[in-house]
This record gives structure tokens, sequence and C-alpha cells, in this order.
């Protein structure tokens, strides 16, 4: 989800803790706890020559027995530019393999 709740860097938004605190697992979190793996933001015309994402409010959250298996996010390399030079979005894809476990 695009949850405008910052995961990452720190001070952590407010909802964020709030899901944290219901129970929610933060998929990104559980095998990359040490990694930012920022999503947001480029610039509005994604023509930004560098990276600029600086934050990560774009999440997978899990809720109950579910395993996180993989995950991993997209559209950060200037190599996923097109070649008129726009990055994809101006967020980064997140995608997670989820294994809902008996």
């Amino acid at each position: 989800m695009d949850s405008n709740a910052q995961a990452a860097p720190l001070p952590q938004d407010e909802t964020y803790i709030d899901f944290m605190a219901a129970g929610y697992n933060d998929a990104w979190s559980q095998l990359f706890p040490t990694t930012t793996g920022f999503t947001c933001c480029q610039a509005p015309l994604v023509n930004n020559v560098a990276s600029q994402l600086y934050q990560r409010i774009d999440l997978v959250l899990t809720l109950g027995n579910i395993e996180t298996q993989n995950i991993a996010i997209f559209g950060v390399d200037p190599s996923t530019k097109t070649s008129g030079g726009f990055w994809p979005s101006d967020h980064a894809g997140v995608a997670a393999q989820l294994q809902i476990e008996d």
C-alpha cells in the first residue's frame, strides 16, 4: 500500500506505529531490518537525473499467520528509466512473496 505513513527513516509516522502496535508485520523490515528500502519520491515530472527516493512509505503489511518469503523494490535503479530519461514512477514499486501458514 502507498500508506503515506513513514516507516523509514526515523522518526516513524504515528500511523505506522499504530499498525505495528495493532499486530501487523512489516514485510520489508522482517527481511531487511537494517536496510531503509526507500520508495518515495522522485521529482513530480520523474525527470530527475539521480534518484531522489528518501523515505519508505510504500508498505506490505501482513497480519496473522503469514510468512514473508521474499520482497523486492522495483524502479530504483537508473537502468529502469525510459529511453527519454524518465523514472517509471514517482514511487518505487514493492512486491512480496508471502506464504499463508497453517
